[in-house]
């Protein structure tokens, strides 16, 4: 990689990071809203923002070679599509434990 890639590579790893902080933000507030009121008129609504969320933040994520984030991306966008097609029923208390993994990503 010459200077100048190396340059930008850093500028997307940079901004990624401020991306990356909002969509946890978001990803974090709908766990919360979704444990809090599971079967409430929101729910759909709020496992499709999830879902976009985490789907957006993979794509990030893959764009500036952050795999650790992107596999865990992966892994939660599949839960949220089968909670999205009904495939699964996920209890709310659960749904906090998600939490953890985007949280360390915070720091």
């Amino acid at each position: 990689m010459n200077e100048k890639e190396d340059e930008f590579l850093k500028r997307l790893q940079s901004m990624f990071k401020v991306e990356a902080e909002e969509h946890i933000n978001i990803l974090v507030a709908g766990l919360i809203d979704l444990e809090k009121n599971p079967k409430g008129k929101k729910s759909s609504e709020l496992i499709e923002t999830i879902f976009r969320e985490m789907h957006t933040l993979k794509g990030a994520a893959r764009s500036v070679n952050r795999k650790d984030i992107e596999s865990i991306c992966q892994v939660l966008e599949s839960v949220f599509a089968n909670l999205k097609s009904n495939k699964i029923i996920f209890p709310a208390p659960g749904l906090i434990l998600f939490t953890s993994p985007l949280r360390s990503f915070q720091k």
